[in-house]
């Protein structure tokens, strides 16, 4: 027994260059005996409800719900011809399955998208990740510097402040040996003025024991 989705199952597409609407033919082209004789014999349209012995129309009948229909509401042509609720509903499932299909690829496409942006995002935290420990190991690095740096100075200080007391201690005993020579150097000029003056009274001593002496000896030859 064919049924109308059976029947609907085997039609296909296809554009009449003579007429301005689509009809639909069967993939199989022809109907065998059995289902031409399970079309529905009616004196009236069944989507409009039109006698067809008043309107002198033909009847036609649908290839694909099988209904008796008139040419207003059947407008294609061929043996296989369809009425138009049925051209109606084929076209909108062919629609639908082209926009399910379209859907289909755009939520792939879209899966794909949403792995990809995962997978950066799992790249963007893992370098991230990478890069919060390279900063902690240069901080550590320069704080490690930094405190070799303070232990250097605070050396460094340690050396002046020794150098300095040093230098200061130095300065003292400059100072003291100078002040040292100095009193030296005034006790041999005191010294010195007191041999000039015995040098002196040495002199007045040789001149007044010269003086005697030519006394005496003009005393001698004169006696």
């Amino acid at each position: 027994m064919l049924t109308p989705s059976l029947a609907m199952s085997s039609l296909s597409l296809y554009k009449d260059p003579k007429l301005s609407t689509l009809s639909i033919i069967r993939k199989n082209n022809q109907l065998n005996g059995d289902e031409e004789a399970k079309f529905e014999e009616k004196d009236f349209c069944q989507l409009c409800g039109v006698e067809f012995k008043k309107i002198f129309k033909p009847r036609h009948h649908c290839r694909s719900c099988l209904r008796s229909v008139c040419s207003n509401c059947s407008k294609g042509s061929g043996k296989n011809r369809m009425c138009d609720m049925c051209i109606t509903e084929e076209e909108n499932q062919e629609l639908k399955n082209t926009y399910e299909g379209v859907l289909d690829q755009k939520q792939a496409q879209l899966e794909a998208l949403k792995h990809r942006i995962i997978n950066l995002d799992s790249k963007t935290e893992a370098k991230k990740k990478q890069l919060e420990i390279e900063k902690q190991n240069l901080q550590k690095n320069l704080e490690e510097k930094l405190n070799e740096a303070q232990d250097q100075l605070k050396d460094e200080v340690k050396k002046s402040n020794h150098l300095k007391i040093e230098l200061e201690y130095k300065r003292e005993e400059l100072l003291k040996s100078t002040e040292d020579k100095s009193e030296a150097e005034s006790y041999l000029t005191h010294k010195r003025n007191d041999l000039k003056i015995i040098q002196q009274k040495l002199a007045d001593k040789e001149t007044e024991l010269a003086k005697t002496h030519a006394k005496v000896m003009k005393y001698q030859l004169e006696s």
